[in-house]
């Protein structure tokens, strides 16, 4: 990101283009293309707004015999050897394939579970907090039920924790 900001002194027309492209499961916008490239332009006359920033949606489901046809149905297999493309070939077989490869998968992989637990547990915490709260203020379960959409299990649990 950092090199297509603008330094102090330097000009707008010294900054570099942007690019977002979403690659997409399906065809999200229903007209059986295989990209579609969305610009900028101004509402009150027809004329292109063009700042650099450009956005780019491919149809992940797309099948054609042409480059993004190709593309898609790389992104779509399990093994190495039939890919088309030699370059996400050699990717794919180093982290699906070969074992220092697959290590560095798997330890990536397990980082982002472990990320993601500690959200939950983070969220769930925050739930129980709420929860014992309730149950401290003496509320029914139905009311804590409904007000913080939780479940009569939960509920039991913290009782059973709390000694009540």
């Amino acid at each position: 990101m950092d090199s297509r900001m603008l330094k102090e002194g330097q000009e707008f027309s010294e900054l570099r283009d942007s690019y977002m492209v979403f690659i997409t499961q399906t065809d999200i916008f229903g007209h059986g293309l295989p990209i579609y490239t969305i610009n900028r332009h101004f509402e009150e006359f027809d004329d292109i707004f063009d700042d650099g920033s450009n956005f780019v949606y491919v149809n992940g489901s797309y099948k054609g015999d042409d480059a993004v046809g190709k593309l898609m149905h790389d992104f779509r297999c399990k093994s190495s050897k039939d890919i088309y493309y030699p370059e996400l070939a050699k990717g794919v077989k180093h982290f699906k394939e070969e074992e220092g490869g697959r290590k560095a998968m798997c330890e990536a992989v397990e980082k982002y579970a472990e990320k993601k637990a500690a959200v939950k547990v983070k969220e769930e915490r925050s739930m129980m907090t709420q929860i014992v709260a309730a149950l401290v203020a003496d509320k029914d379960d139905d009311t804590i039920i409904k007000e913080l959409n939780c479940t009569l299990e939960q509920i039991i649990s913290l009782r059973t924790v709390m000694g009540k």
